[in-house]
């Protein structure tokens, strides 16, 4: 398993060794060219996104494999990586722009019915109970 994991690693370097050495290869190439064609420089742009996509996943590789050698040493830990894993994941789901948006409309929603609530419970019973299964409805087809 570890001699699969260092052919990954291995594989991944000589991948951006050969996008980099590309990559200055088409800049060297559009330089001494003075071609300012748009498709010389969107060709630049895909190569260094691709390469720096490429740098992103070796530092997963290493954390993966750091993992393993944990687990190996100390199977117990494998329950307490998980555990942190999906905590890590729910922060980033919760840090996420449109969770927080979502957030801040539903406080704002709740307060008003929390509101809503209190002015009912000052109504006589047969009002109260009107407005109780109005509310009742109103949250029900949401």
């Amino acid at each position: 398993m570890l001699q699969k994991e260092n052919e990954e690693k291995d594989a991944l370097k000589d991948k951006i060794q050969e996008l980099e050495k590309k990559l200055a290869e088409t800049k060297k190439k559009h330089l001494q060219s003075n071609d300012n064609s748009n498709d010389e420089k969107r060709k630049i742009k895909e190569l260094e996104e691709e390469l720096e996509k490429l740098r992103n996943q070796e530092p997963e590789i290493i954390e993966k494999e750091v993992i393993k050698e944990v687990i190996k040493q100390d199977p117990l830990q494998e329950k307490r990586i998980k555990e942190l894993e999906d905590e890590l994941k729910k922060k980033e789901i919760m840090s996420n722009d449109s969770i927080s948006k979502f957030k801040v409309i539903f406080e704002t929603i709740k307060r008003e019915i929390m509101l809503a609530k209190d002015m009912i419970s000052t109504f006589n019973d047969e009002d109260a109970s009107k407005c109780n299964c109005v509310l009742k409805k109103l949250i029900e087809m949401v």
